[in-house]
């Protein structure tokens, strides 16, 4: 047992140490010079807690606090809800279910900056949001991107209908766990639908909804993109506020230091809470099989009554989820005069494809998506090395609390980035790969490893142990298990995680933007640049083009490999029904 346990301590260490570098030495870093007198080029004496008082009574601090917590409780509560609704849809069979699902968890895989452009291009003077709401009589006129009441409630929906298709994702796999016997039993005892949704799928649930929650809350705590490319001047996030103090000026260094602290202890203290609730992880349903395949069992396990028309409801999912991105396309090939940089061509009602060449034909454009490649495949490459055996060692090994290890990872994968990006700034900056794609490699390693960990450790726990007992009667060595036996069974959840963190890394923006400059620039940093050189009232067809342009590969990625992502995930259930169609 003891020397399992060491093998189990040095296969998880190169990814415990990641993770050490995203909490110890940044909240030490932090806390160092949030407790000093910091000017520029100057560490001046110790202050105390004066920096903290200077915060609080900080009437920017308080605002973008209270606008950000407003946003997480919103955007949170929303697609929570939204996602389990989907859920539940997608765990009957229907006809067509697959290819629905295919449509509604296609907007997760869209870098956060192009949904942001998506949601500025519906606000625009004369979009759809505004011409809405003028036939409602909700609006009296005016520019929406200058009213941050309106920039925010619209960031909330652009956020949640992003984040929907995950949070479903995770849910449909936590219900697989649920034996469907339970279901045959209490329709036995006269159990309706709804007493077997409150009382049954509910309560068994709940480690699942624990973990989605917490994903979710810390996700949209952190938010600073959206905001950023959404509101530019009038949303100021607890990100973008620790940002500006800390990065942009070096005369409230110490303030934007008591600001990360704060950021970084909420986190942290949000995810304490989590895992003293949960107590130790079950299992989530994200391993081997995810949701059953009940093509022929539909009776057993019902949540919605027989006769309700479940494909009615997945034609209207589906164009809820893919309306948007289909109106950003019709924008993009109807230009007005002049919005292909002065060409005469073209009216509002002509159809042309000429901007996609135009925009292609942009070296910074064509460089952002080469860097993007470059850096996705490296991150992706590494952080699964790094990532299996550690969640092999966690899940297998008997790796002393283990599971409260996980939710720390978990947690620790979803940290606010800007609570940590001067005490990287400073380790990047040593290493000599600022302003390179390295800068963004490295940090996105650090990041994306523990949520592989967790990912890769839900299904280790799930396989037979019989497996891995004959081969070691075999005389088999721990590496042998894991390279041999352990990873071919695991392959489907190995391609699934590197493709959650293939999305992630060309989604990532906050970092990319910080450590790389010039032509190392990836395609998130790009476009937002882009975005803010456009400004108001200038053609929205040069924007549409270039965010559906940034999203083509993470898209034909998820298109391509959509039967082997979902299956990895949530069993063989899509993989099986995608014939019906």
């Amino acid at each position: 047992m003891r020397r399992e346990r060491r093998t189990a301590y040095w296969m998880a260490a190169p990814a415990l140490i990641s993770v050490l570098a995203i909490v110890v030495y940044p909240l030490t870093f932090a806390t160092y010079y949030s407790l000093r007198d910091v000017r520029p080029n100057l560490v001046g004496g110790f202050v105390g807690l004066s920096n903290y008082a200077r915060a609080v009574n900080d009437p920017g601090f308080i605002g973008t606090l209270s606008t950000t917590l407003l946003f997480t409780a919103a955007s949170a509560g929303l697609s929570f809800l939204a996602g389990l609704g989907l859920a539940l849809v997608l765990s009957r069979p229907f006809a067509g279910r697959a290819a629905v699902a295919a449509a509604v968890f296609l907007p997760w895989v869209f870098p956060m900056v192009v949904t942001a452009a998506f949601g500025r291009l519906a606000l625009e003077d004369g979009g759809p949001v505004q011409s809405f709401l003028g036939y409602l009589g909700l609006w009296n006129g005016g520019p929406l991107l200058g009213n941050s009441g309106a920039l925010l409630f619209s960031s909330v929906l652009v956020d949640a209908w992003r984040s929907t298709p995950f949070v479903a994702l995770l849910l449909l796999a936590g219900m697989r766990t649920i034996p469907k016997d339970i279901y045959e039993a209490a329709s036995v005892e006269g159990a309706d639908s709804l007493q077997k949704f409150f009382q049954i799928t509910l309560p068994l649930l709940r480690p699942t909804i624990m973990i989605v929650l917490l994903i979710r809350l810390l996700d949209a705590f952190r938010v600073q993109d959206l905001f950023l490319v959404m509101g530019g001047q009038q949303l100021e996030s607890l990100s973008i506020y620790v940002y500006q103090n800390v990065l942009l000026s070096q005369i409230n260094f110490g303030l934007g230091s008591a600001a990360a602290v704060f950021v970084f202890a909420c986190a942290l203290s949000l995810a304490l809470l989590f895992t003293v609730v949960l107590k130790a992880q079950l299992p989530t349903g994200l391993g081997r099989s995810g949701i059953q395949n009940v093509m022929d069992e539909a009776a057993g396990r019902v949540y919605v009554r027989q006769s309700f028309p479940t494909t009615t409801v997945g034609a209207l999912l589906t164009v809820l989820f893919l309306a948007p991105l289909a109106w950003v396309f019709w924008v993009s090939v109807t230009p007005s005069p002049g919005a292909s940089g002065g060409s005469s061509g073209g009216s509002a009602t002509s159809l042309s494809l000429v901007l996609y060449p135009l925009i292609l034909s942009n070296g910074n454009i064509l460089a952002g998506l080469a860097n993007s490649g470059v850096i996705v495949t490296l991150t992706t490459l590494f952080t699964l090395l790094l990532a299996c055996p550690a969640a092999y060692a966690i899940a297998r090994l008997g790796f002393r609390h283990g599971n409260g290890l996980l939710s720390v990872m978990l947690a620790a994968a979803f940290f606010p980035p800007a609570a940590v990006l001067v005490p990287m700034l400073v380790q990047l900056r040593e290493l000599g790969v600022i302003g390179t794609q390295l800068g963004a490699i490295f940090p996105d390693i650090v990041f994306f490893t523990p949520f592989a960990v967790w990912l890769l450790a839900t299904f280790f726990q799930e396989l037979p142990v019989e497996i891995e007992d004959a081969a070691r009667v075999d005389g088999a060595g721990r590496l042998q298990v894991l390279t041999q036996m352990i990873l071919p069974l695991a392959a489907p959840a190995m391609f699934a995680t590197g493709a959650f963190v293939f999305v992630l890394s060309w989604n990532e923006f906050v970092f990319a933007s910080t450590f790389t400059f010039g032509a190392s620039r990836p395609i998130t940093v790009v476009l937002a640049d882009f975005v803010a050189s456009l400004g108001f009232g200038v053609p929205a067809a040069p924007l549409a083009a270039a965010s559906l342009i940034a999203t083509l590969p993470p898209m034909l990625l998820f298109l391509a490999f959509r039967r082997r992502i979902l299956s990895g995930l949530t069993g063989d259930a899509f993989a099986r029904s995608w014939k019906v169609r």
